[in-house]
């Protein structure tokens, strides 16, 4: 079987993976805009009846579930590169298509450079940066560590899936 009758990533495909991005990082944008309203709404709600113990306890309760967004932004992340990782083990490859993952690499890092830095503008926000705090400790710390390191993880990540792609030994119906 020669090398034109294997399949080649398409524009959809990149346009699917460049979509799954920016559905991760909305839903990052999503979270953030839920504790904003949150912190806004439960301050009004104190402020009409502060000795009320269910405000308090419903308060609390929803203020807990902040921390597990946070931390289900991390789970997505590091599943999503075990799939990559293992994924490409099984992808057949051979030298040529390098310089197509070396573009898809540039175009990726650029797309999570303007994301990163549209988070960065976002979090620095008057009421945003606010509602990112409580009691002095930050609320999203692992989402805003991605976020702000979020070009870096995609290099890293492509760069040990090319690796993997192209490291291993030669099987049977792959090229290398």
């Amino acid at each position: 079987m020669g090398i034109l009758n294997k399949p080649k990533p398409t524009f959809k495909q990149i346009s699917q993976i460049l979509l799954l991005i920016v559905t991760i990082v909305s839903f990052v944008f999503g979270i953030i805009m839920v504790r904003y309203v949150f912190v806004n709404v439960s301050e009004r709600i104190e402020q009409i009846d502060p000795t009320n113990t269910d405000i308090s306890n419903a308060y609390d309760t929803m203020n807990g579930y902040f921390v597990t967004l946070d931390y289900g932004v991390l789970f997505i992340l590091i599943g999503l590169t075990l799939v990559l990782l293992i994924t490409s083990f099984f992808v057949p490859s051979h030298p040529v298509f390098m310089i197509i993952n070396i573009i898809g690499l540039v175009v990726l890092a650029i797309v999570a450079a303007v994301l990163a830095n549209s988070y960065g503008a976002f979090i620095e926000q008057p009421g945003i940066s606010e509602a990112m705090m409580d009691g002095g400790s930050p609320v999203f710390g692992k989402s805003t560590f991605l976020m702000t390191k979020l070009p870096w993880i995609c290099v890293i990540i492509i760069f040990l899936s090319t690796i993997i792609m192209y490291a291993k030994g030669r099987q049977e119906g792959t090229y290398g």
